[in-house]
This record gives structure tokens, C-alpha cells and sequence, in this order.
């Protein structure tokens, strides 16, 4: 097994994936079609980088979005890719996909860093102070995990259920970027933002291996050239969003402030280590240390 870790295998490792395969006999004039499933919605700055990269990619295929998880349900994107039933989508914590599961990674695509957001007014500096707090976190052992790492009792809630969720007390906050967050209107239902930065967002653009290898190398050399450039420009544009969230929270009426990042930092990874570092990549941590 390949157990070379690189910022881009590192990605792959611990975010979430969007990737692409071949629909054999679905074809709109002469097009590969590519159906796409997301758990964000149409009005998510994503999307616009999406519907980008589809136009300039329009003239070899056919790219059919879902958003809101209208095709499938978070968390099972994976197997349907599989078996063929899906050609893009978003998945969780995929590591070395090409290897093991036969999908080609393309790029990154960043979606701002994941902040708790909450719903009771307490203060929370250090992970002790999450202990009893059903932070809704998404479906699947690595996002629940996640979780527990921060020190939080973590509740599976569907994306589309989290407004609801926070209204009606079933979940006591969420993790989103702000940005997100307050596209979703989350801040009508919560108090505070606490700015723990726990995890860095981002999708992961990402090809069946057997649509990649039936590719052409030119329009392999194209698809990549596109999507790396869709996802360039959205990035450059969601950076300037995030900037004035923070101002448009406080303006709202939330607290926004930032915990002792170190003792969350401390926390988590020992909780990682102990479960999971016996199946890292030799060095693996050192060099996310040192980042």
C-alpha cells in the first residue's frame, strides 16, 4: 500500500469528496452526463463555482446537479458512486482514493473553517465546557467522531433538518463555516459563534477512476485545467465573504469570540491519536504539526 502523505493525500484523508464517473448509456448529444449530488444548496457560493465549472466543461459533458441531497441522503453518496447509480457527489473522509475505492481526486474545493454555533448563552473556553451539549454534527463515524474530539455529545442531523433542529431544542448548536451559517440562518436560532476553528471546510472534486482512464489525456488536461480554475476564482471570492461575517453576526446581536484554541487543539488530538494514529502514514502527525 501507498502510504505517501502529501498536502493533497492529506485532503483526501480527512475531507469531504465530490467526485465524478461515467453514465455508459446516458448521453445528451453525444455528451457524457454527469449527475452531481450535494448536501448544500443552490444559493451556497459552491454552487456558483460548480455551475462554472460545468459551463466550461459544457461541450463534453453533461453536468445535472442536485442540490440539498435531492438524488441521495448524505453519507450514502459513496455506494451509489459505486455501483454506478451517481457520477458526482459530496462524500466523508476518503483516503487514498484512487487506490482503494477507484477514484481519481482532481482538486480541493475550500469552504471556510467549521466554528460551534449555539443555541444556550454559556461561555465556552475549553472543551470541558461542550461536556452534555448535542452539537448536531453530520452522519457517519468520522463526523461523529469529530464531535466527541472537541468534547461535545454529537447528534446525527441531517444538513436540511439543522434549522428545525436548533428551533425546536432536538440539538443544542452546530458546525458550520460562517459563511454557511448564515446562509442557512442559523444565527435566528442560536445565540453565540465560538470561533474554534476545528476543522478547515472543503469539498473534494473528484473523478471515478474508470471515467478518468476513458478519458482522452487532452480532455483529461482540460477537465482538470477547468475545475482547478472554477475553484481558484471561487476561492479568491469566498475569502472576501468570510471577512465580513464576523461584523454581521455582531450586528445581529450574537456573541462571537474565540476559546482557548490551544486546549481544543490538545484535546482533539489526543482523542485522534488514541483511536486512530495506528493506521496513519509514519510521520503523518509531525508533519501536520508542523503546518
Amino acid at each position: 500500500m501507498d502510504s505517501r502523505f502529501d498536502r493533497r493525500s492529506f485532503l483526501v484523508a480527512s475531507g469531504s469528496l465530490v467526485a465524478a464517473g461515467v453514465l455508459p448509456a446516458a448521453h445528451a448529444q453525444g455528451k457524457t452526463k454527469l449527475r452531481f449530488s450535494c448536501a448544500f444548496t443552490e444559493q451556497d457560493p459552491r454552487a456558483d463555482a460548480y455551475k462554472a465549472f460545468a459551463a466550461s466543461i459544457k461541450d463534453n459533458f453533461d453536468f445535472e446537479p442536485y442540490w440539498n441531497n435531492t438524488l441521495f441522503k448524505q453519507g450514502t453518496e459513496l455506494v451509489a458512486l459505486q455501483r454506478g447509480n451517481l457520477e458526482v457527489c459530496n462524500l466523508e473522509f476518503i483516503k487514498m482514493a484512487r487506490d482503494q475505492l477507484e477514484v481519481q481526486v482532481v482538486t480541493p474545493v475550500y469552504f471556510g473553517s467549521r466554528h460551534v454555533n449555539l443555541k444556550p448563552d454559556k461561555t465556552i473556553r475549553t472543551p470541558a465546557d461542550l461536556a452534555g451539549i448535542k452539537l448536531r454534527m453530520p452522519p457517519g463515524e468520522f463526523w461523529q467522531f469529530l464531535g466527541e474530539s472537541i468534547g461535545a455529545s454529537p447528534t446525527p442531523v441531517a444538513f436540511a433538518e439543522v434549522y428545525t433542529a436548533l428551533q425546536s431544542g432536538a440539538i443544542d448548536g452546530q458546525d458550520n463555516p460562517l459563511v454557511t451559517s448564515k446562509l442557512m440562518k442559523f444565527y435566528e436560532v442560536t445565540t453565540q459563534f465560538v470561533l474554534t476553528g476545528h476543522v478547515v471546510g472543503y469539498d473534494v472534486l473528484a473523478v471515478s477512476k474508470k471515467a478518468w482512464d476513458a478519458m482522452p489525456p487532452a480532455q483529461q488536461t482540460q477537465f482538470q485545467a477547468a475545475a482547478e480554475k472554477a475553484m481558484d476564482d471561487y476561492t479568491a471570492k469566498y475569502i472576501g465573504l468570510e471577512k465580513d461575517i464576523v461584523e454581521f453576526m455582531k450586528s445581529q446581536g450574537k456573541k462571537v469570540y474565540a476559546p482557548d484554541v490551544n486546549a481544543f487543539r490538545a484535546y482533539a488530538q489526543k482523542k485522534y491519536v488514541d483511536k486512530y494514529a495506528q493506521d496513519w502514514p509514519k510521520g503523518a502527525l509531525e508533519r501536520i504539526n508542523a503546518l
